[in-house]
């Protein structure tokens, strides 16, 4: 299981809207060494991140890529009128702390893993995209 600390208030992220990429939220473009991740459902990975204690980039997608380390989970993705939640594992879906950084809120474990990333407030736009991305892959 993968830890994560709290996202920095101080580094908002963005929402990128790119063509093949369905979800891309970035909190920072620096050049520090970073920990690549992908969470995937059978043999197809889907969400892939960038991290070194804290989320700096994640990706929704679906690609194949063996050279990142790989954590199989059973994830889900649920897209609601202006929100899309992102869960990693139904069988443990137990929250017991939520962080909060601007429209993006990471659900924990109580071992600090990762068990769920909401998407809030997204325009017409976003959701359009995101469901049209989905849609070709």
């Amino acid at each position: 299981m993968v830890e994560f600390q709290c996202c920095s208030e101080t580094v908002r992220p963005q929402l990128l809207l790119q063509e093949y990429l369905p979800v891309q939220l970035e909190w920072s473009r620096s050049k520090e060494i970073v920990r690549y991740l992908e969470y995937y459902n059978g043999s197809k990975s889907l969400v892939k991140m960038a991290c070194n204690g804290k989320i700096k980039n994640m990706e929704l997608r679906i690609v194949t890529d063996n050279e990142r380390e790989t954590i199989p989970c059973d994830l889900c993705l649920f897209i609601h009128d202006r929100e899309v939640n992102i869960i990693f594992n139904k069988e443990s879906f137990k929250i017991c702390q939520y962080i909060k950084n601007g429209r993006i809120q990471i659900g924990l474990n109580d071992h600090g893993g990762l068990e769920k990333i909401d998407i809030m407030d997204l325009s017409d736009e976003e959701i359009k995209h995101i469901k049209q991305e989905l849609e070709l892959q």
